[in-house]
């Protein structure tokens, strides 16, 4: 495996993958957010919900850090579903009271 060591970058509030809340039926997962499947090292980050608030939906993670060189992953920096890289949600009532 080229000796790669990683560990979970956590930062904040995430949710909890091993219990307490469960993600409801409308919730896009990550593999949506990347395009792809998660791979193993993906399967291992700590995720994030509601990075916009309540009504934000969308499952995102805090990314992997090579210990060799305590920086993100690239593959981390480049992901649609790194939470760093969220955006916020496109609302059809913006502007509206």
């Amino acid at each position: 495996m080229g000796g790669r060591v990683i560990c979970h970058l956590h930062i904040g509030n995430g949710g909890d993958r091993d219990g307490g809340e469960q993600m409801s039926e409308k919730t896009i997962s990550r593999a949506v957010m990347r395009g792809k499947s998660l791979d193993a090292d993906c399967k291992r980050a700590k995720i994030s919900r509601y990075e916009y608030g309540p009504n934000d939906n969308r499952c995102f993670c805090y990314g992997l850090i090579d210990l060799r060189t305590d920086c993100l992953i690239d593959k981390c920096i480049q992901c649609s579903a790194y939470a760093c890289n969220a955006t916020p949600l496109e609302d059809a009532d913006n502007g509206k009271a």
